[in-house]
């Protein structure tokens, strides 16, 4: 509303044409209440209005398909709708309303999750701009005040089972009374990782990989393993996304493959690709993977013993404790649990106990992570063999990237 009211009074209401998304995820009331809201505004402005119905289901369905979350497929149908939106009204821009504080919301996301300090919002990318990106939402508000204008609030907004919402309402506030000037110290650190960011990204363009049939991409080991590790990294990345590979690459492996140390012989296989040196080459290509060569599986039937499973060392110490020790990090542990233990990979039928006490899939719990369907695979459960039902007690999402869940009498 506030992003609508300034650009009528910067370019008068013929200047504009307005599109509002319902995703028929919310009870009907609800979303159709906000688009005859908004197309009575319009109407009100002599604005040109036209609203985007998804069909009810199809949000969910596409979740199920890119195996990335409601959230993640509603903004892609949204923004599917946009862009068709913008050709067809034949636009030059499409203005979207994020703000100051989906910027801050965005980048302690993105931090907790593991990315890079510099990937934030974007004012300009493609089609779209985002005129109010340095704009807090306080002061958004008391624009819309002062001009008499009210606004409705997404009843979804203050569900914390989502990360965002969980960073917006619990996270940021305390952050804003232990340090109050956190915000503008976070605004000011992406802008500058930006820059060196937007930097580095030229410099790594001028790696060319060269095509070598089934052998996939290569350079020469000597060269490669001379650059700075930030451009060893991306130029890795970049490899990766001409390989055009379905399932992501963990960072670990990342990590093991720019490492000088691979540079003698060393070979990685994981998320469906292949790297090794081969006569002071580097080579990185697609993996042909039998039918079979799906999943893992490791038993600990003994304190103090381990079990190796994808490069990561698991056991069970004196204590009962279950530790795990990734490469180039320090011993973690992760709960109590009771041998013989099960430590596999996730399986299809898979339930834990959630905190009222009933039964909840892994699946959807991935779902609630934002896990993509292709990541699913890699993430370890801990099951108790002898326990009768043989219970999950841990989800180990710690490992890549996302949060552990842990039956409450398993924590430490």
């Amino acid at each position: 509303m506030a992003l609508l009211t300034a650009l009528l009074h910067l370019f008068g209401a013929k200047a504009l044409a307005v599109l509002t998304v319902n995703h028929n995820i919310r009870p009907e009331a609800e979303s159709k209440g906000d688009a005859d809201f908004v197309s009575s505004y319009c109407a009100s402005c002599g604005v040109a209005f036209r609203v985007h119905t998804i069909p009810r289901g199809m949000v969910k369905e596409t979740a199920e398909k890119r195996g990335k979350g409601i959230e993640e497929a509603a903004r892609f149908l949204r923004y599917q709708a946009f862009r068709q939106f913008a050709k067809e009204e034949k636009l030059c821009a499409v203005s979207l309303a994020h703000n100051q504080n989906d910027q801050l919301e965005t980048l302690v996301m993105r931090f907790l999750q593991g990315s890079s300090a510099s990937q934030g919002i974007a004012f300009q990318r493609d089609v779209f701009i985002r005129p109010m990106l340095l704009i807090p939402r306080a002061d958004i508000e008391r624009y819309l005040r002062l001009q008499g204008i009210s606004w409705r609030t997404d009843a979804t907004n203050s569900d914390t089972q989502y990360l965002r919402n969980a960073i917006r309402h619990t996270l940021l506030p305390a952050l804003d009374g232990v340090y109050p000037g956190w915000r503008r110290a976070v605004l000011s650190g992406a802008e500058k990782s930006s820059d060196d960011n937007d930097y580095l990204e030229a410099e790594a363009g001028k790696i060319l990989w060269e095509k070598k049939g089934e052998q996939g991409l290569s350079l020469p080991a000597g060269f490669f393993y001379a650059l700075p590790a930030a451009l060893r990294r991306r130029a890795l990345y970049r490899a990766l996304t001409a390989l055009q590979t379905d399932s992501r690459f963990p960072y670990t492996a990342v990590r093991t493959v720019i490492s000088p140390d691979f540079a003698v012989s060393g070979r990685l296989e994981a998320a469906g690709i292949v790297c090794h040196i081969k006569k002071d080459r580097l080579y990185v290509k697609k993996q042909q993977k039998k039918a079979t060569e799906t999943g893992f599986l490791g038993i600990l039937t003994e304190r103090g013993k381990n079990c190796v499973l994808c490069g990561i060392v698991f056991a069970v110490n004196d204590d009962g404790v279950l530790t795990c020790l990734e490469p180039d990090a320090s011993a973690r542990a992760v709960c109590r649990v009771s041998l013989p233990a099960c430590i596999r990979s996730v399986q299809a039928q898979d339930v834990v106990s959630g905190p009222d006490g009933n039964p909840r899939s892994v699946s959807g719990l991935f779902s609630a992570w934002h896990v993509a369907q292709d990541e699913r695979c890699q993430i370890p459960v801990v099951q108790e063999l002898a326990a009768a039902g043989q219970p999950i007690v841990c989800v180990l999402g710690s490992l890549c990237g996302k949060p552990d869940w842990i039956e409450k009498e398993r924590k430490l």
